[in-house]
């Protein structure tokens, strides 16, 4: 997890993914985040995981 300790220089607090700024509520719900999540960590993962999914030439389905 160095690379997420790594954005988070690059990233201010103010400036870093909050529940607000991703929807609200329904968008926590469908990705499955609760609101006291590390939701830049979160969407990193996500983000990786789709990337790999990409490299192996899987396909990368919507929810």
């Amino acid at each position: 997890m160095n690379l997420v300790i790594n954005l988070y220089s690059l990233f201010p607090r103010a400036r870093q993914p909050t529940p607000q700024s991703l929807g609200g509520s329904l968008v926590l719900e469908t990705y499955g985040f609760r609101p006291d999540d590390d939701l830049l960590e979160k969407l990193l993962v996500l983000s990786l995981e789709l990337a790999a999914k990409e490299q192996r030439s899987e396909p990368v389905i919507g929810l």
